[in-house]
């Protein structure tokens, strides 16, 4: 596989040119990009709540001092969680879309934790060369 060892800007990689010369190849640090992303979704994935029986079903299984941490993040210490995120139905929805507990001690009868918001570390700002990067990581 031919590895684009171009280097490109942050903005750049964001799409501000519409990944032009970015692609094919494909640039070794837009597929870094691509990767982690890809992990950040998949800590949303690994941290969800998905016991019915538990009474904290729908919740993150994690509080957001050791989120990184307990779900094994590569270089999860470059980011912090400034805040978790919910959402709720008033409206009978499918279970696929909000999990409801069967204990009658449950922490929340009409929402579910869906993710939440990441930023970089100042230590991590510095070596990425600019300002800070924020990253959502949501649940289905």
């Amino acid at each position: 596989m031919e590895i684009n060892k171009k280097e490109a800007t942050w903005e750049e990689l964001l799409g501000s040119n519409h990944w032009e010369d970015l692609l094919e190849p494909l640039n070794l640090d837009l597929r870094k990009l691509i990767l982690r992303c890809g992990d950040f979704c998949q800590a949303s994935y690994d941290a969800f709540n998905s016991d019915k029986h538990s009474k904290y079903s729908g919740s993150s299984r994690y509080g957001k001092n050791s989120f990184f941490q307990k779900v094994e993040l590569e270089s999860g210490s470059d980011y912090f969680v400034d805040t978790f995120l919910y959402a709720t139905s008033r409206v009978d929805v499918p279970e696929a879309f909000l999990l409801h507990s069967y204990s009658r001690e449950a922490w929340d009868r009409e929402s579910n934790w869906i993710g939440y918001i990441a930023i970089t570390s100042t230590k991590s700002v510095k070596q990425m060369g600019g300002g800070k990067y924020t990253f959502l990581g949501e649940e289905p």
